[in-house]
């Protein structure tokens, strides 16, 4: 069952599932960029991708610095 997000509101769209199975190996797909995996079991496929996701708010959630002037 699809579920709605944060603040959307109307009927809810059609999403692809993040993480699939090809041959026996799992994969995360992400919006930008290449698929994740192979990965052994869909448990450790999922793992990966909280991890990537929580690599990937820490890296937005950086203070930005400007380059030193020279």
């Amino acid at each position: 069952m699809k579920s709605k997000r944060f603040g959307e509101e109307g009927p809810v769209p059609y999403r692809t599932e993040r993480i699939y199975n090809v041959g026996g190996e799992w994969f995360f797909s992400i919006r930008k960029g290449a698929d994740h995996g192979p990965f052994k079991s869909e448990e450790e496929a999922k793992a990966a991708m909280v991890e990537f996701i929580s690599d990937q708010l820490l890296i937005e959630n950086l203070p930005h610095t400007k380059p030193e002037s020279k």
